[in-house]
């Protein structure tokens, strides 16, 4: 089971349940019980998905560079999310 405390902004995580099931994702905040990933594709930054944390498989990657813009305020991109996804391997083929 994933603990709350364990889960960070910019942390990339798989999704365990629901139509987006084996996608990866990247946190971008944390309520409750629940995170808000994005994905830059199936799920854009400007409306990203809330999901129960029970429904994510937690990585050990966490993106450094998403994590410091989000907690600046600053503007992120659907093609960054992508691109960081991508260079981690978790884009494309290798994704499910």
């Amino acid at each position: 089971m994933v603990a709350l405390g364990d889960i960070k902004i910019g942390q990339v995580v798989r999704s365990k349940a629901g139509r987006d099931k084996g996608r990866f994702f990247i946190v971008v905040a944390v309520e409750g019980n629940r995170v808000y990933i994005a994905d830059g594709d199936l799920r854009r930054v400007e409306a990203p998905k809330k999901k129960n944390i029970k429904h994510i498989q937690v990585t050990n990657h966490v993106v450094e560079k998403i994590a410091e813009k989000i907690k600046k305020g600053q503007n992120l991109s659907n093609k960054e999310f992508r691109r960081e996804l991508q260079a981690l391997g978790y884009w494309g083929d290798n994704s499910t």
